[in-house]
């Protein structure tokens, strides 16, 4: 990885944020909210959030075409607002 670039948000990164994980299957469009507690306790807490993908099964096919992302749905509430104090954000 470049030297400019960030490191990508590990999973212990995500649960900081205080969102959970938002799994899509590609393949006939199933959708899940996957607690981000239980990628951590598969995958551990130091694993980048991009390698998730490779790592998600669709409990309604078994399709391996899952994309993951953060739920980022939960933070709707917060426009206009102030995020919380521990987060570090720049807007």
């Amino acid at each position: 990885m470049p030297d400019d670039l960030p490191e990508p948000p590990t999973l212990a990164d995500v649960r900081s944020y205080g969102v959970d994980v938002f799994c899509w299957c590609n393949r006939f469009c199933h959708h899940a909210v996957l607690p981000v507690a239980v990628r951590i306790a598969h995958c551990g807490p130091g694993l980048p959030f991009p390698a998730v993908h490779g790592r998600l099964r669709c409990q309604a096919c078994g399709s391996k075409d899952v994309h993951a992302r953060l739920n980022w749905k939960v933070w709707a509430w917060w426009r206009g607002r102030a995020p919380p104090k521990d987060l570090d954000r720049q807007d």
